[in-house]
Formats: structure tokens, C-alpha cells, sequence
């Protein structure tokens, strides 16, 4: 029976394998796909090509499944649907959890690889929309102050708005230039300036966007009202840096206490692997185990909380 189990989990694992190479394949968008992504944010693609298995297996997921992670991935760069991002997930902790099957016979094994296989995909998607945002945010103020310049030389918001988007760098030159073929598709200025604060997420742009629909409302001089912004943004970034280097330590401080009990295990496990054979092997070893790794999160998240602080 063991024998006949070992045989099924061994072919779900080459199967998982296969599919996951078969999902890189390139991606092939049809006309009105690729005219979408430069008339709206929202990446409403309701008839998946068949050109890869990761999108063939994605078709058969309920569109609303993987809509949360839409925006998430447009905002990292991702090339996937919320649904393909889905089937993704599933294929790498199927995987990762038949393996562990397979190598160690413990369902508990399994289990837990399962679940961090199906977190890994998530925390990687969290950290890349926060390095991006960081980005973008650190590029804005230069490109205000490069738009505040070019208006003050007789250029138009337009073309002020195109200069940026050919000399700053990405992410920023993307999403202006993705805001000014909107535009020049026939969406209107305010329309596509919603469009591109809903696509990028950060605060730092709303204030931008928002001042500008209001001197477009108003009236009012715009080279001045971008030089504010530029100053506002500058001194938030400044403070950012400030509260950044002041909360140095205590950010240490948690990864190191976070990583600790599994160094010290990682240690343990290499000098002496009988060590810990009671605590792995015993019922209330397991029980004592998650309750450190959950003594641990309350921990790493309570430091966070604290020198975490926003401007």
C-alpha cells in the first residue's frame, strides 16, 4: 500500500512539475487586450488566449477568484491575471507538498510545506508592490520639479508631462506614458490622471492628481502648484529617511529575535541531530513548537508595529 502511494505522489509531482515549466510559456494577448491595458487600469481579461497551460488552467477558475490580485499585479509589473497568479500558487504548493510527502510519509510535513508554498508567491507579490511604490515615489518629486521647469518655459502640461516620461527612469516613465496614450486614445486628462493614481497607489501622486483637477477646475498657476507638491514630497522623504535611520535598531533587533530560534536549531541539527529528535518526535514537542512560532509572530509583528511609524 505504501509502495502504490509512494508510485501516485511521485507522479503528481512530475505532473505539477511539467505544468509549472508549461506556464512560462509566452503570452500571447489578442488586439482588444493590448487596447485595454491603455484605456483602463482594471485588467479585466474575461477571454484568456490559449497559449500556455498556465492560462488554459486559469480559464477554468471563476473570474471573481483571483480579482483581488489584479491591481497587485499591475502595480508590480507582473505579466499575469489574478486568476493565472492563482493557478500559480496552486501548482507550487501542490508540489512542494507532495514532495515533502513523498520524502518524509508525515502529512504534517506536507501540510506545512503546502501552506508555505501558498505564502511564498504572496509575500514576494507584497514585497515587489512596496519596492515599486518606494521607487515611484522617490522618482515623483523629480519629475514635478523637471514638469514645474517645462511649464515654466512655455510648455504645456502635455508636453511637460511627456518630457517626464522620456527622461525619468521606470517605473515613473511607464506610468506616465501609459497615462499619456491614454490620452491620446481620446480618454480625457482627469480620467486618465484617476486612471494612473488607481494603477500606482501611492498618496504622493493623489495629492499631485488632486491639485491638478483643481487648478484645472479653478484656474491658478501650475508650475507653481507643482513646485509645492515637489517641496511637500521632498520634506516627506527627507523625514521618511530620518525616522528610517532613528528606528535602525529596533528593526534589527526584531530579525534578529525572529531568526534566532531557527539558527539556533539549524546549529543543533548539524552538531548534534539527536538533540532535538524528542522535540520533533513527541506530540507535545510539536505543541511546543507552534506555540514558539506563535509567540514569535505576536513578537516580530508588535516590533513592527512600533518602528514602523508613517509620515
Amino acid at each position: 500500500m505504501l509502495g502504490s502511494l509512494d508510485k501516485l505522489i511521485s507522479l503528481f509531482a512530475c505532473i505539477t512539475v511539467v505544468i509549472t515549466i508549461l506556464s512560462f510559456q509566452p503570452r500571447h494577448k489578442s488586439i482588444a487586450q493590448r487596447l485595454h491595458k491603455f484605456t483602463s487600469w482594471q485588467p479585466q481579461l474575461k477571454e484568456i488566449p490559449r497559449g500556455s497551460s498556465l492560462e488554459i488552467l486559469a480559464s477554468f477558475i471563476p473570474d471573481g477568484w483571483g480579482k483581488s490580485r489584479d491591481i497587485d499585479l499591475i502595480r508590480t509589473n507582473i505579466p499575469l491575471n489574478g486568476n493565472e497568479f492563482l493557478v500559480f500558487q496552486i501548482v507550487i504548493a501542490s508540489t512542494l507538498g507532495s514532495l515533502g510527502l513523498f520524502l518524509m510519509h508525515k502529512i504534517l510535513v506536507a501540510v506545512v510545506l503546502f501552506i508555505l508554498a501558498w505564502l511564498m508567491p504572496l509575500a514576494y507579490l507584497s514585497h515587489a508592490k512596496n519596492q515599486q511604490l518606494k521607487l515611484f515615489n522617490s522618482q515623483l518629486a523629480d519629475a514635478l520639479n523637471l514638469m514645474a521647469n517645462a511649464i515654466r518655459s512655455g510648455f504645456s502640461f502635455l508636453q511637460a508631462m511627456d518630457m517626464a516620461s522620456r527622461e525619468m527612469p521606470a517605473p515613473l516613465s511607464a506610468d506616465w506614458g501609459s497615462a499619456l496614450k491614454e490620452m491620446q486614445l481620446g480618454v480625457t486628462i482627469e480620467r486618465a490622471l484617476e486612471n494612473l493614481t488607481a494603477r500606482v497607489g501611492s498618496a504622493d501622486l493623489d495629492l499631485m492628481v488632486t491639485a491638478i483637477l483643481i487648478q484645472r477646475q479653478v484656474g491658478g498657476n501650475l508650475s507653481e502648484v507643482l513646485s509645492n507638491i515637489h517641496n511637500t514630497i521632498k520634506d516627506r522623504l527627507r523625514i521618511q529617511k530620518e525616522i528610517q535611520t532613528l528606528t535602525a535598531q529596533g528593526r534589527i533587533s526584531g530579525y534578529l529575535i525572529a531568526g534566532l530560534p531557527f539558527f539556533i536549531a539549524l546549529m543543533l541539527l548539524f552538531i548534534n541531530p539527536n538533540y532535538l529528535e524528542v522535540l520533533i518526535s513527541k506530540p507535545i514537542g510539536w505543541e511546543m513548537i507552534g506555540g514558539g512560532l506563535v509567540s514569535q509572530t505576536i513578537g516580530f509583528v508588535i516590533i513592527r508595529r512600533i518602528v514602523n511609524i508613517k509620515v
